[in-house]
């Protein structure tokens, strides 16, 4: 009877009836028809996301997923970097590099202690042939902890791969075009940095072959020739570069520079040197490389008040330089301990 009743009034039995109706409740609650109790709303919501994310991952739908976990992202800030780093896999494995790039940066930002990140744009960076970017993300981060083993691995390798592009780029354009200073230039301070000195003076020494007027290469042999310390032959040099170019600020510094520092007395000339920091400094007034090396000749030759003022002037131009400062200390002694000697010797004089 009651099934009857039901069927007359609402077309249907009892059973079907509740059956739409527990459907009907059902899309209320989704639609937010309803205050119906959701247990779990929002993990559910964020589960669900992520399988139908990993779905179209399956069906390398890249872009799609990626797009997917972009939104989980937005949605779930306590998990914003665990769903940014998928987006950033899922847009990697479609071949955008750029937006998967962008991704780990925007995750490394939120969680800068994720060594995981680190690599990753790592070796993104390094894939893309941007050696120079990869090696400062991973200097920075292994200075920070140095104990990382694989980080530093990671970044000898970045360094190693970094200096070998830039060797074969510079070897290109040598092979295209001889007269391409820069290119030998560009090689020899790139060998110089992986520790190969004496490749690098050979480099040099082809260009100057191919360019015997080039001051720039003559500079380069120069500081290399003191490096090796072979102080004679980077005097040559120098002198060379600054015969060719006796304006050259640069050529006249280093020359001065070694002409006072050098521990060869047959080279050891402080009063020239005196002259090549002045006419350097003529050039450039305020580079404070050069102030350094006139307060260093004239801390040599007793101007320890003259020392003391050029290297205070560089220290004004250069603030954060550390070396301008040990300088000032090492002229300030000097100049307090002339100053007592000169006490002392008047007081001698003095004294019946």
């Amino acid at each position: 009877m009651h099934a009857c009743f039901f069927s007359s009034i609402w077309g249907q039995t009892p059973r079907q009836y509740f059956k739409k109706a527990s459907a009907f409740l059902a899309a209320a609650v989704v639609l937010g028809l309803t205050s119906y109790p959701r247990v779990g709303h929002a993990a559910s919501d964020a589960t669900l996301g992520d399988h139908q994310a990993q779905q179209m991952m399956a069906r390398e739908a890249w872009t799609k997923a990626a797009d997917m976990y972009q939104q989980l992202a937005l949605e779930n800030p306590e998990k914003e970097v665990h769903y940014l780093k998928k987006a950033a896999n899922a847009f990697e494995q479609s071949g955008d590099s750029i937006s998967a790039l962008h991704l780990l940066e925007q995750a490394l930002k939120l969680d800068d202690q994720d060594l995981d990140l680190v690599m990753s744009i790592a070796l993104i960076q390094k894939d893309r042939g941007h050696y120079q970017a990869a090696l400062e993300i991973l200097m920075e981060y292994a200075q920070r902890f140095p104990k990382n083993v694989e980080l530093r691995a990671l970044a000898l390798q970045s360094i190693s791969l970094h200096y070998q592009n830039q060797i074969e780029l510079a070897k290109e354009r040598i092979e295209e075009d001889p007269q391409d200073v820069d290119a030998y230039s560009v090689m020899a301070r790139t060998l110089v940095m992986a520790g190969e000195s004496t490749a690098a003076l050979g480099i040099l020494t082809e260009g100057i072959i191919e360019n015997p007027q080039s001051v720039d290469l003559w500079i380069q042999i120069g500081a290399l020739e003191v490096g090796s310390g072979r102080d004679t032959e980077a005097a040559s040099a120098y002198r060379e570069a600054i015969r060719l170019d006796s304006s050259n600020g640069l050529a006249r510094n280093n020359l001065a520079f070694l002409l006072v520092t050098t521990k060869d007395p047959a080279l050891r000339d402080p009063v020239l040197a005196l002259v090549h920091a002045q006419q350097a400094l003529t050039t450039e007034p305020e580079n404070p490389a050069f102030l350094n090396t006139l307060a260093e000749v004239f801390n040599v030759t007793g101007h320890h008040s003259r020392a003391v003022r050029a290297i205070k002037k560089a220290i004004a131009i250069a603030p954060d330089d550390p070396l301008y400062r040990r300088q000032l200390v090492r002229f300030q002694k000097a100049h307090d301990q002339f100053e007592r000697m000169k006490q002392s010797s008047a007081n001698a004089v003095i004294r019946p």
